[in-house]
């Protein structure tokens, strides 16, 4: 080096500050990277969990559910009123089949006094439909309940209960149940409809709806999401219930390859995917009704904040979680006694 371009001590100290700031990058964009690993592994983790959680609290819903219809639409059959010559006859209008000659019996099943079995007691309504699709005899929580016969030919539960078509079987439901999610007419609310056939042809149909609340009324952890889905794609329960019925799950996200793989081959996985054009984590699985898969998701995107403006370190921040990883007892049944009352999946120390 000439006189002109000695090494001063000023390029000594900022080829040091340079080294060092270098350094510091390099940790961060590392940290980052591990936190990153560490964070996206953890939502797997609880995509699968809450999955799982989701699988088990639907299947015992249902069962329950459909033993109470079960021993209803048995006890009901073998009541002397329904041998009335009135029932024998399909309706005709509101008026003809608003004669329910079993009304005493099933004002105190509306009541819940004098059921068969109480299994599941948050049934909001229960009848027994004609062929022509109007309901004939009816027990309803609320008032003037029984006095709401409607027509619900259109219906899919109906359609599918009456035509012995789409049923599953479980040793609740031995001869065949059908499940359908959609807004009420009585009401304007969302609800599920549990249908299964009868022995009687004048009444070839049961049905009872109930309010199915872990999947009309989730409350989850911010960032997560479900949707139960069926092999088209038709969303029959989602997180938001307004995309209940509405919405086809295929179309939404793009026609994903993997996710229709692993839904149409009823198989359990991890994905990426878009949805609602903003990238998703998501886990699938298959449900015990033929054919349906429950899918959770989470959006990346707040996870990729987390660790951009650093506040992933902290992990005790994340919600819904305990020093093992897992949420701790989300699904609760508030004050309600074991066994009774719908079961609600609620953040921690939510909804109570």
């Amino acid at each position: 080096m000439g006189t002109r371009q000695r090494v001063m001590r000023r390029d000594v100290v900022l080829l040091c500050l340079s080294s060092l700031f270098g350094l510091g990058l390099g940790t961060i964009l590392l940290l980052s990277v591990a936190a990153y690993a560490r964070l996206s592994a953890d939502i797997d983790g609880q995509l699968r969990e809450l999955g799982d959680q989701i699988d088990q609290r639907f299947t015992r819903e249902v069962g329950s559910a459909a033993a109470q219809l079960s021993a209803m639409r048995d006890a009901l059959l073998e009541a002397p009123c329904l041998g009335d010559p009135r029932l024998s006859k399909p309706a005709v209008d509101q008026a003809s089949a608003t004669i329910d000659p079993c009304e005493a019996l099933t004002t105190r099943w509306s009541g819940r006094n004098d059921l068969p079995v109480r299994t599941y007691l948050d049934f909001t309504a229960f009848a027994l439909i004609d062929p022509g699709g109007w309901q004939r005899v009816k027990a309803a929580r609320g008032a003037n309940g029984t006095d709401r016969h409607v027509l619900v030919a259109d219906r899919g539960y109906f359609r599918a209960a009456l035509t012995h078509e789409g049923l599953w079987r479980s040793a609740a439901c031995p001869s065949g149940c059908g499940l359908e999610s959609h807004w009420s007419w009585t009401t304007g609310k969302p609800q599920v409809v549990l249908s299964t056939p009868t022995s009687n042809p004048s009444l070839p149909v049961a049905a009872l709806a109930m309010p199915m609340e872990p999947l009309l009324k989730p409350v989850l952890p911010p960032g997560f999401e479900f949707a139960v889905v069926d092999e088209g794609g038709q969303v029959h329960f989602h997180s938001d219930i307004e995309r209940n019925v509405h919405e086809n799950l295929f179309i939404e996200t793009d026609r994903t390859p993997r996710l229709q793989s692993l839904m149409g081959s009823h198989g359990a996985g991890l994905l990426n995917t878009a949805y609602w054009g903003r990238p998703y984590r998501a886990y699938v699985r298959p449900t015990a009704m033929p054919g349906w898969s429950i899918v959770t998701l989470h959006e990346k995107q707040p996870t990729r904040a987390l660790v951009l403006s650093g506040s992933s370190l902290p992990w005790p921040r994340i919600p819904c979680r305990s020093s093992s990883g897992r949420f701790p007892s989300c699904w609760s049944r508030g004050s309600a006694a074991p066994g009774s009352g719908p079961i609600r999946f609620a953040t921690c120390g939510t909804r109570r």
